[in-house]
Order: C-alpha cells, then sequence, then structure tokens
C-alpha cells in the first residue's frame, strides 16, 4: 500500500502534533513523527508527503521510504491527483487527508482515502474507506467514551451518597 499525505492539511489538523513557529520546522516533525511512529504500519509501505510550496528540505534528511514533493507551480490537491493518475496501480494508492472534495476525485480515480485523525490514531493497521467492514473512526470512538462517561457519573455519585 502506498500513502499519499496532503501535508498542510495534515499540519494544520494535527497542530497540537506538528504545530512549531515556522512551517519549516512542522513539515519536519511531520517527517520525523512518520519516520519514528510508522502511522502507514509498516516501513515496506512507501510514503509520498505533498506540500503546497516551492522551498524544499534540503538541511533535514529524507528517510527511506519516505518521499517529499513540492508543488510549486500547481496545487497540492492536483499535484496528488496526477500522481494518482500516473500510477500504474491507484488502488494500491490510500490518500491521508480531510479534504473532502480531494477525497472525492481520489475515490473517482479507484484511490481509497482515510481521514488524517485514522490515519495517525494509534494502531498499526489501516482500513481505507469503501474497502472493509464500517468501524468507528477515532472522533466516533472519543464521542461514545464521552457520552458514556457522562452516562456513568450520575451513578457513580448516586452510589456514594445512598
Amino acid at each position: 500500500m502506498h500513502f499519499i499525505l496532503d501535508g498542510y492539511n495534515i499540519i494544520f489538523k494535527l497542530s497540537s502534533l506538528f504545530n512549531s513557529p515556522n512551517i519549516k520546522n512542522s513539515r519536519v516533525k511531520l517527517i520525523h513523527y512518520i519516520r519514528i511512529k510508522s502511522p502507514q504500519g509498516s516501513h515496506r509501505n512507501p510514503v509520498t508527503i505533498v506540500f503546497d510550496s516551492s522551498q524544499l528540505i534540503t538541511d533535514y534528511p529524507i528517510p527511506s521510504g519516505i518521499e517529499v514533493k513540492f508543488a510549486n507551480k500547481i496545487s497540492a490537491d492536483d499535484y496528488i491527483i496526477k500522481l494518482i493518475e500516473k500510477s500504474p496501480t491507484p488502488k494500491m494508492i490510500t490518500l491521508v487527508t480531510d479534504d473532502r472534495e480531494l477525497q472525492l476525485r481520489a475515490k473517482t480515480l479507484d484511490a481509497s482515502y482515510i481521514g488524517v485523525e485514522d490515519f495517525f490514531a494509534p494502531k498499526m493497521t489501516h482500513k481505507p474507506k469503501g474497502t472493509s467492514k464500517p468501524s468507528l473512526s477515532a472522533t466516533d470512538m472519543r464521542e461514545i467514551n464521552s457520552e458514556l462517561l457522562a452516562k456513568e457519573r450520575p451513578q457513580t455519585i448516586k452510589k456514594r451518597f445512598l
């Protein structure tokens, strides 16, 4: 499986992980996180990160298995679509973004997609949308847990005072 990451969409969505005083450091943090945590499941699964920028990363070594692309004269979204179009096996591509329009464009080309929080959730197997049984997203799990905790608290309080 080849993962294509919408770089700035991820950085801004997960600003608590990748926030930095300058955008260059945020890009480096994202690359470093992928190298260390392997959210793609295995180092054998290649990752391509696409950014809207003409500023290359020259002072940070790019690890093997991770490719960084800069969409200089077109948008990162259009660059990502071109990568999918050029692929001989678009069904083996999973796009990581929360951009709904980009997700739909990728899906029309037979690529899969996964949301940012789901990709970076602490699990090792990713099931792109539309390719397997429905499962809960990280956001849905948090909402259900908070609802359950909210319902549990009044009962706990009652027991303490009875």
